[in-house]
């Protein structure tokens, strides 16, 4: 997106119209200037050049500059290490480190004899590596204001070999999101929302989208992965997708990318952000 005729060349900003509210599409990453570049034209007056993730659908947006613009925290992110982790990947905890219960994500497991660990890198973001002996495999966690980005990877050391279909997790017991009864856990079919089975376990269906909406309603969790066998819900306290597992060519990288959302508003604005920020099919 390329906008002229700005009076100002300082704190550049976009926003998206979702229904009767305007949504900051924030591009802070490593600092609050990124993902936007500012010039000069010819008149003298100043432009800047935002990327913006689109599908085929009409977005109505808006562009300030000059003022200070509070973008909001990241979603907190921290390693847990306790004795359920001996021999596991540590899995991670998101959100607001005072209440009573955080959410719990969990990566695929791992072969810990190297010692593995999440290592913090740039914008905030957390990685790991593994090697699995036949086959490695690797992850990144990126925090945003109200979605975490994910890239998972595997490699094969040996020909034709097929690993076992990754599987990620997020515990929802004792938070606003555990959903004992059902009734606010939904997965996206091609038809729409659709609510999920809580009762089947993981007997994954679907493609890899399942959301919880919070008790009152008003803030929706989101796991998303493309190239998934299906989602899952269990019990209410937990949700999951797992990915297809696939044979491809030795010593090449497999890459996937997902998203995590931790947002206030409804299911419709919660599919418009998907559709436009993820390559799901």
């Amino acid at each position: 997106m390329i906008v002229t005729g700005l009076k100002d060349w300082k704190y550049p900003r976009i926003w998206k119209k979702e229904k009767e509210s305007w949504h900051l599409l924030s591009h802070a990453r490593n600092t609050e200037h990124d993902g936007y570049q500012v010039f000069c034209d010819d008149e003298g007056s100043f432009g800047a050049v935002f990327l913006v993730a689109a599908d085929d659908q009409v977005q109505e947006l808006k562009v300030s500059a000059g003022k200070v613009v509070h973008e909001g925290a990241k979603i907190l992110v921290e390693v847990s290490i306790g004795p359920e982790d001996e021999g596991n990947l540590p899995s991670l905890l998101l959100g607001d480190p005072e209440a009573d219960a955080r959410l719990t994500f969990s990566y695929p497991e791992a072969n810990q004899s190297a010692g593995l660990k999440w290592r913090s890198s740039e914008g905030q973001s957390l990685f790991y590596e593994s090697d699995e002996g036949n086959w490695s495999q690797g992850g990144r966690v990126s925090p945003n204001q109200e979605d975490m980005d994910m890239e998972y990877w595997w490699r094969n050391e040996e020909e034709g070999l097929v690993p076992d279909p990754p599987v990620f997790r997020i515990g929802l017991a004792g938070t606003m999101f555990e959903d004992p009864l059902g009734e606010r856990t939904w997965i996206l079919s091609d038809e729409g929302w659709v609510k999920a089975d809580t009762s089947q376990g993981e007997d994954a269906s679907g493609p890899g989208i399942i959301a919880v909406q919070s008790e009152d309603g008003e803030e929706i969790l989101c796991l998303v992965w493309p190239g998934a066998k299906g989602a899952f819900a269990s019990g209410g306290e937990e949700i999951g997708v797992i990915i297809k597992p696939i044979s491809f060519p030795l010593k090449r990288r497999y890459l996937l990318r997902g998203k995590v959302y931790l947002m206030e508003g409804d299911l419709e604005i919660l599919r418009d952000r998907i559709s436009k920020e993820v390559n799901i099919y």
